[in-house]
């Protein structure tokens, strides 16, 4: 895995977790030729914590039904030599604070309809869980520890693609599955955010096969590529936020789990 500069700790424990490799994730960027706390001169500065105040949907968003809207909208904070962005997939926040924790949850009972769950006993004992929502092609991986102890790793989503005639539905900005790295790096909004760096990549990307990560407060944010073109977008929660753990988040909706 390629990193840049210093690490970030909870990152590189994110990615052993997910991917099942190791390394660590560079910190959110800064301005080029910026100091580190020890000295040396870095284009990489720690993110610092801040009060962020997001939108929340009631249930349903706007954006998970309008085929104009992106797949992926990043809601920019902070300023523009720091700024910190935070993700949000299908109009459903990717953030751990506040009401916007309700997003995660929002997103499995909005489209639970269909839903295919599988487990698998891993060593140890480990029960692993995947969570198929084919209404919006989302799954969501992780760990059950014990009953009221979930652990969640990551959600992925596939990409719509064309149909037919129709214009494709935009992942973010205005760019379409099937866009390159290079494009997904100079998007205006995700330069904006990330000042047009990956924070951490695997070591496919360059050949066109791997993923491409972007650190946010509370997780990654990954756009996939396969054969060179864009295919999936990601989301891997950070181990240290224990708020991504609230049991209320992982429970199946009440009017699906009644017998």
């Amino acid at each position: 895995m390629r990193v840049r500069n210093s690490c970030s700790r909870w990152a590189a424990v994110v990615l052993v977790a997910a991917l099942g490799g190791s390394g660590c994730i560079a910190a959110k960027p800064t301005a080029k030729g910026a100091e580190s706390a020890n000295g040396l001169s870095s284009d990489y500065g720690q993110e610092q914590a801040r009060s962020i105040v997001l939108e929340t949907p009631a249930s349903s968003p706007i954006e998970r039904d309008d085929r104009k809207a992106p797949v992926v909208r990043v809601a920019v904070f902070g300023t523009s030599s720091e700024p910190v962005g935070v993700p949000y997939l299908y109009g459903y926040p990717m953030y751990a604070e506040g009401t916007a924790l309700q997003g995660v949850r929002l997103m499995r009972h909005d489209n639970w309809s269909g839903v295919e769950r599988t487990e698998q006993q891993g060593e140890g004992g480990v029960l692993h869980v995947k969570e198929r929502l084919p209404s919006i092609g989302c799954e969501f991986t992780g760990i059950q520890e014990d009953v009221g102890r979930y652990v969640p790793l990551s959600v992925e989503c596939e990409l719509p693609q064309a149909r037919g005639k129709n214009v494709p539905r935009p992942v973010v900005g205005e760019l379409t599955a099937g866009a390159r790295v290079a494009a997904v790096l100079s998007e205006p909004s995700l330069a904006k955010a990330f000042l047009g760096e990956f924070h951490a990549q695997t070591p496919g990307l360059e050949s066109g096969d791997g993923v491409g990560y972007f650190d946010t407060p509370h997780g990654l944010l990954g756009f996939g590529f396969k054969n060179g073109k864009l295919s999936t977008v990601s989301f891997v929660f950070a181990p240290p936020q224990t708020n991504w753990r609230t049991q209320e988040l992982w429970n199946e909706p009440i009017a699906y789990g009644a017998p």
